[in-house]
């Protein structure tokens, strides 16, 4: 079994001044580490975009099983660019849902999300164990049969709202928790 994977991409950036899908990490582009990572284990990968759309596409190019989808909606916030990825889903693998900026989850954490997929679970994500807490992060990975529950929801829905009562997978990983969002965070993750 396979993902269908959708990387959300199409956000302003605001916080961190520049485009978070093109930051440069290591010497690679943030969109190109998540690839490497997620493509191996997606039947399909689809990158929402929104004004970066044209500079994602240069980047990427032509890929196999990979597809740019423009957010027309992407300032609505991040649900709409959330429906746009579900729109190109399969229907029938799991969908492994990433945010753009948290390059550092390991490649184990999404072979254990992989392995411990069951289809009675609606939505499942990893955790950390800190202080006695199970501490739920991101990817989160949604039942095939959500993605039209998600279509048929207002693009400016809330995805936390909806996101509750999920199957939580122990990790060690702590990159689940962080999101790269500041200057000051994505220097201290590159040190």
């Amino acid at each position: 079994m396979k993902f269908d994977t959708v990387i959300l991409a199409a956000g302003k950036s605001s916080r961190m001044g520049s485009d978070k899908a093109l930051m440069e990490i290591g010497g690679e582009v943030c969109i190109e580490i998540h690839l490497k990572k997620i493509l191996p284990i997606s039947e399909k990968l689809i990158v929402v975009t929104g004004n970066n759309h044209d500079l994602i596409r240069e980047v990427l190019g032509v890929r196999d099983k990979v597809i740019v989808a423009y957010n027309e909606q992407h300032e609505r916030g991040m649900f709409s660019s959330v429906q746009e990825g579900f729109r190109h889903v399969s229907g029938k693998n799991p969908i492994l849902l990433q945010m753009v900026d948290q390059p550092g989850v390991s490649v184990d954490v999404y072979e254990r999300l992989l392995d411990a997929w069951r289809f009675d679970c609606l939505i499942m994500q990893p955790g950390v164990q800190i202080d006695g807490e199970l501490l739920p992060g991101h990817p989160l990975v949604f039942h095939p049969h959500m993605g039209q529950r998600i279509l048929d929801m207002d693009p400016s829905s809330i995805l936390r709202e909806m996101v509750q009562n999920t199957n939580v997978v122990k990790v060690e990983d702590q990159s689940v928790l962080e999101n790269l969002n500041t200057p000051t965070l994505l220097a201290a993750f590159q040190s």
